[in-house]
């Protein structure tokens, strides 16, 4: 029972601050758009625009998705340091990802349906290789982004037992506030503005939660008026 409860208010309070940060996170993402250059803007269309081909033409596009959704799997099990037993994937079953050293979690559990994971590939090589170079990465991002919207998009399913096993509720807020706040990191990152980005964002989350402090006291002052305990 103390486990289970436990367990429920690290969820609660997770789901709770994960959610609190999507606004600032969609103003911080505001202020990144209005620096982007007419380059970057036209290398990140083109990003999307090449993978909107890509699916309508592709023979293949559920193999990549069963790959990708698998290996999202295995790199969160890795940062939980778990050792990788086997990786398959096939057209007629799927895949799936064993592993040993730690049990099965959320983290784990729900990270094909958040975690950008071919994003990272494009955003590293971006500062290594030269500026030149930067417009090609955005593209390439873009493109590692679509791919996964467009699978998170698919695969979100009632059904899947990713997302049974977890529970539909907390999955779903747990997806959709992930997915927000993921997009601003890979932006921040593609644009190379991470510093900036993460100083604009608690910025605006200080800002947010003093205006929230400040209507919640005018709230509770109202209530406590009107009971009589205030006059």
């Amino acid at each position: 029972m103390p486990r289970t409860f436990g367990r429920s208010l690290l969820r609660g309070t997770f789901l709770v601050l994960a959610v609190a940060a999507l606004p600032a996170a969609v103003l911080t993402f505001r202020d990144l758009a209005l620096t982007v250059s007419d380059e970057e803007l036209i290398a990140a269309a083109g990003g999307v625009a090449g993978y909107i081909v890509f699916a309508l033409f592709s023979r293949n596009l559920a193999q990549w998705h069963f790959h990708v959704h698998e290996l999202s799997h295995m790199l969160a099990a890795l940062c939980c340091l778990a050792r990788i037993d086997e990786f398959h994937v096939s057209r007629e079953e799927g895949g799936y990802v064993s592993y040993s050293g730690v049990k099965s979690n959320a983290f784990i559990m729900l990270a094909p349906y958040w975690l950008p994971t071919l994003c990272l590939i494009p955003i590293a090589l971006r500062y290594i290789v030269q500026d030149d170079f930067v417009v090609w990465f955005v593209a390439a991002t873009a493109f590692a982004w679509a791919l996964h919207a467009d699978l998170t998009f698919r695969q979100t399913r009632t059904y899947q037992s990713d997302i049974s096993d977890q529970g539909i509720f907390f999955s779903f807020v747990s997806i959709v506030a992930l997915n927000g706040l993921c997009w601003l990191a890979v932006a921040a990152f593609a644009l190379g503005e991470p510093v900036d980005a993460a100083l604009r964002f608690a910025g605006h989350a200080a800002d947010l939660g003093l205006r929230g402090a400040d209507g919640a006291r005018i709230l509770i002052d109202k209530a406590l008026a009107r009971a009589g305990v205030l006059t």
